[in-house]
């Protein structure tokens, strides 16, 4: 599926994007830098690791949708016991909602007496 390459190809491209630079935030991390920006650094490693996380995730659930043949799902083969029930209650559920009608139908518009405008 296109639209499945397009976004894995993407999410590939920002997942190669990141790593370097989580590797290079934590080579900062390990480095005598002051604590101001050692609070910076922390919150960045944070960051683009839950970003990095986010897109393994979202990989894999593009792989799992694949697998599961996506976005088809397949008629269920029933047996006629299963079948007939299913189709009584499709035809008792339309019986029933044969007795409801929209609001909109049922509204009647009555003009009233036009009155002159400055």
């Amino acid at each position: 599926m296109a639209e499945f390459d397009n976004l894995k190809t993407e999410l590939l491209a920002a997942k190669a994007s990141i790593e370097p630079q989580i590797e290079g935030l934590h080579d900062f991390a390990r480095l005598n830098i002051k604590p101001e920006t050692m609070t910076v650094v922390n919150a960045a490693i944070v960051d683009f690791e839950r970003r990095l996380g986010l897109i393994v995730a979202a990989l894999a659930a593009l792989d799992a949708l694949e697998n599961d043949k996506y976005p088809t799902l397949e008629r269920l083969s029933v047996n006629d016991d299963v079948f007939e029930d299913l189709k009584d209650n499709v035809d008792t559920i339309e019986a029933a909602f044969k007795q409801f009608e929209n609001e909109a139908f049922a509204v009647t518009i009555t003009a009233g007496t036009p009155t002159e405008q400055p």
